[in-house]
């Protein structure tokens, strides 16, 4: 993991947000990590004093917050005003919406690079890279905010639109760390089926001798309950930010392996060896479904290989409440839980 320093740094020019209100904008009825994270973000502000709202899109509706998210302190805001005082948060996929804002201040929270770009190969993915790549929806990136989640986003904003920013990642839910179910694990690998199928698919095909576990259509406990019960988990999809669910399975004690692709790649944001990081070819199923065969033999030590990860992100909820107070000017050293 990145050190402290680097975690805190800011890059040339950025300036904290020290805005009366801040605004911070999410999808209406969405429940994904990401929209968790931007209830995450508002209640760190509310804890450490500072005025702080969510406001579901499209504005102007009484959204109700999700069910999920009930637990974040997130006073709602229908409305988000068009003045200096204020600033306006939104997550790289609403970047269109800030043209709407000319007075509030800009701020643009990075979680997932590849979801600005947009998903090449559809319709609409092309429209995306039309609008967002070849040109840009941000009104004046220079001026605005720029917030990273990791750095491979940090990289990616540094080197498109040659500015820089602050790093303010992320943190998991308490439950997660919650001690697993002993002596529920057994040789099997867990997987979502939304991320890098087409290669795990492939991979599932040359392994007829090994159980895997789709995560999906569960809830929060059930997939904890599957994660406790499997001695692997695989990610082979593009990480476009640092994803949640890898971290999810280290700290209930499965042995993660990842693509070495997007922010996998960065050992700032995947803090696993590289004999867990593979490229998704033909060439590598070999190998993966040798290391899998060898932690099913080998789990303790496969286990403790990764033990820095783990201690890493336990130490994300604090880190995050640092960065945030590092970004938006706050001076207070304790926050209220």
């Amino acid at each position: 993991m990145q050190g402290l320093a680097d975690a805190l740094a800011a890059g040339p020019g950025f300036r904290p947000i020290t805005e009366d209100r801040i605004f911070v904008l999410c999808p209406n009825n969405l429940v994904t990590g990401g929209s968790e994270l931007l209830h995450q973000l508002v209640d760190a502000l509310v804890s450490e004093g500072r005025r702080a709202f969510i406001a579901y899109t499209p504005l102007g509706a009484a959204w109700a917050t999700p069910a999920e998210y009930q637990r974040y302190r997130c006073p709602v805001a229908s409305q988000v005003p068009d003045e200096p005082g204020a600033a306006v948060v939104v997550p790289e996929v609403s970047t269109s919406m800030l043209s709407g804002f000319r007075r509030a201040r800009h701020v643009i929270w990075w979680l997932s690079v590849d979801n600005y770009r947009g998903a090449l190969g559809t319709p609409a993915g092309w429209k995306f890279m039309l609008r967002r790549v070849l040109f840009s929806d941000i009104p004046a990136p220079r001026a605005a905010a720029h917030l990273f989640q990791s750095a491979y986003a940090r990289e990616y904003v540094q080197r498109r639109f040659k500015v820089g920013g602050a790093m303010l990642s992320d943190y998991l839910a308490p439950e997660y760390f919650s001690a697993p179910r002993a002596g529920s694990r057994r040789n099997a690998v867990a997987f979502n089926p939304k991320k890098g199928y087409g290669y795990t698919a492939r991979l599932i095909q040359a392994c007829p001798d090994i159980e895997f576990v789709r995560l999906e259509g569960m809830t929060r406990q059930q997939l904890r309950d599957a994660l406790d019960s499997c001695s692997v988990y695989i990610d082979f999809g593009v990480h476009p930010g640092k994803d949640r669910i890898p971290r999810e399975a280290a700290v209930r004690g499965a042995v993660v392996i990842v693509a070495r692709s997007g922010a996998a790649k960065s050992p700032e944001d995947v803090r696993l060896e590289d004999c867990y990081k593979f490229a998704p070819s033909s060439s590598s199923l070999a190998a993966v479904a040798r290391l899998i065969r060898d932690v099913f033999e080998n789990y303790g030590r496969h286990h403790e290989a990764q033990a820095a990860y783990r201690r890493a992100i336990a130490g994300e909820a604090e880190l995050f409440r640092r960065q945030v107070r590092h970004v938006f000017g706050v001076r207070s050293v304790a926050v209220d839980r």
